[in-house]
């Protein structure tokens, strides 16, 4: 049985101005931006950039909705690449997920948060390893 993990994150889209009529609608809990610089590295003929995003508090759930709003433009099944321009896909996704937005402070305070807490484990499992 599956977990379903709820967690805050980052819904986007991103294009390549070498594929103008595709693009990739996808989640990250990282920035959007760390992702389209990772893209780039797969051998791809210019960078990737984030046309739109929006903040919500379930990524998982986020991008589901989005790939079944969009799932007739699918370039392959089970794939994030849809055969629309851009902002086609970001006018589509701005009706399920309003405006695209930054994140509040709430959700700031929960990044922070949660980013402390993970340094903290890391460093007590340093600290175990080493025997201290």
């Amino acid at each position: 049985m599956a977990l379903n993990v709820i967690e805050p994150g980052w819904l986007y889209v991103i294009a390549n101005p070498a594929m103008p009529r595709v693009c990739k609608v996808g989640f990250t809990t990282r920035e959007p931006e760390e992702r389209a610089a990772e893209l780039h590295d797969t051998g791809s003929p210019q960078p990737y950039h984030v046309v739109a995003k929006w903040h919500v508090d379930d990524v998982r759930a986020a991008e589901r909705r989005a790939h079944a709003a969009l799932d007739r433009f699918r370039t392959d099944a089970g794939r994030e690449w849809f055969a629309l321009p851009a902002d086609r896909a970001v006018r589509a996704l701005d009706r399920l997920h309003g405006s695209t937005t930054r994140p509040t402070i709430a959700r700031r305070a929960w990044r922070i948060l949660r980013g402390v807490v993970e340094g903290l484990g890391w460093l007590t499992l340093v600290l175990l390893i080493a025997g201290i």
